[in-house]
């Protein structure tokens, strides 16, 4: 009996000693576990955390930069040169954050090195860019930026895109891996005792939390994506849209004239002002800005429902007339616009005697021709029949 009992009081002892070493090895397991977790999942907020500053701020460089080409300011009075330098500086923050979240794979660090050379190029550009255009303040200067700028820009954000598929790719095969740590653990607790439920229980509750912080924290990434989308989206009407009559301007009418020219037949007319620059002396920019800002509401109020009306450059305004307007139509359309645009400052009050010239043309399916060599035959014929005097129109049909 004596003996039974000692085998039983030995057993229990063997059980609670392997019961001990269960309990210690589950402890470690599940302990590495969660610490290479939380590793994971703290490097992976950061770079998630950086990524979405990248966002922010390219997003806040390249608003202020149209706000720089066009010489307009932000709604707050500051400079858009030092909300550029501003932005930057928290860029090199974020990229010194970056570099500190723990070794890049050679996706990560060669995304990584592209997104710093761009940026590097970009941010010399820009202020080569503000540098000029504190001597040049000319409309053509500046287009040539904002088309210098936007492929840089573009360029930036491309391998900003590149590096956030890198790192989601790190982030999701270590993922994987910590998935596959956790699921090893389950088995193990399994297989040895049920007492190993509760270390599951447990890791499963950490787990489900730092699962519901990544949803969190990607719900947030996305909703910033959305936000730099958005204002991706403003830059771009800035740079399509001629900032004072609101209408698409000549980088829209030649981008729009590429899907037309040699497919369908269509009637284009440009318009000119004879002499404005008289008015601008005679009466001031102001005065000037205003006769243009009243016309292009005229053009679209009496006229946009039959044609495309475009601001290309300064006083000159086009119509591109749509395929169910026949070409008597239209040239009847160029005839009645063109003679009230002979007195156009009559609508705010000033008394000015003024001529205007247009240029009419029928474009056919099958022209070989493109949108700049049609443009610059309608503005050679135009400026030939100003300097004879203008006010007239000119038919380029009939003159070949």
């Amino acid at each position: 009996m004596a003996k039974q009992k000692n085998n039983v009081s030995s057993g229990y002892i063997w059980a609670m000693f392997f019961l001990c070493v269960f309990c210690v090895l589950c402890a470690v397991s599940v302990a590495f576990t969660y610490k290479n977790g939380q590793k994971t999942h703290e490097d992976k907020l950061s770079k998630v955390t950086c990524i979405n500053n990248f966002n922010n701020e390219l997003t806040n460089i390249d608003y202020n930069a149209a706000l720089l080409i066009s010489g307009l300011s932000a709604s707050d009075k500051s400079s858009p040169v030092d909300d550029i330098n501003s932005a930057f500086k928290r860029i090199e923050e974020a990229m010194a954050e970056f570099e500190n979240t723990g070794k890049l794979s050679k996706k990560e660090a060669a995304s990584y090195e592209s997104f710093e050379s761009s940026i590097s190029v970009y941010y010399n550009k820009l202020n080569s860019v503000a540098g000029t255009l504190k001597q040049s303040d000319t409309s053509d200067v500046k287009s040539s930026y904002l088309k210098e700028l936007t492929p840089l820009s573009n360029s930036v954000n491309k391998s900003l895109s590149d590096l956030d598929e890198a790192v989601t790719a790190r982030n999701d095969k270590n993922d994987k891996k910590y998935n596959l740590y956790f699921i090893c653990n389950e088995i193990l607790i399994a297989v040895l005792s049920a007492l190993g439920l509760i270390a599951i229980f447990v890791a499963r509750k950490k787990a489900k939390k730092t699962v519901a912080h990544i949803a969190q924290r990607d719900a947030e990434l996305t909703m910033a994506t959305e936000r730099a989308e958005a204002s991706k989206q403003a830059v771009q009407d800035i740079a399509f849209n001629n900032i004072l009559t609101e209408l698409p301007n000549r980088y829209l009418l030649e981008s729009q004239l590429k899907t037309k020219l040699g497919k369908i037949q269509f009637d284009i007319a440009l318009f000119d002002i004879d002499g404005f620059k008289k008015i601008n002396d005679t009466y001031g920019y102001e005065t000037g800005d205003q006769c243009l800002a009243n016309i292009a509401l005229m053009l679209k109020k009496n006229y946009g429902q039959y044609a495309d009306i475009y601001n290309i450059n300064g006083d000159e305004f086009c119509l591109v007339f749509r395929g169910s307007v026949s070409t008597g139509q239209s040239l009847n359309t160029v005839s009645q616009i063109r003679q009230q645009l002979c007195a156009p400052l009559q609508t705010i009050g000033v008394i000015s005697n003024n001529t205007a010239s247009a240029c009419f043309c029928r474009c056919y399916q099958g022209d070989m021709i493109s949108p700049s060599t049609l443009l610059m035959r309608l503005e050679s014929a135009l400026h030939s029949a100003k300097e004879q005097g203008g006010n007239c129109l000119i038919n380029l049909n009939e003159q070949q």
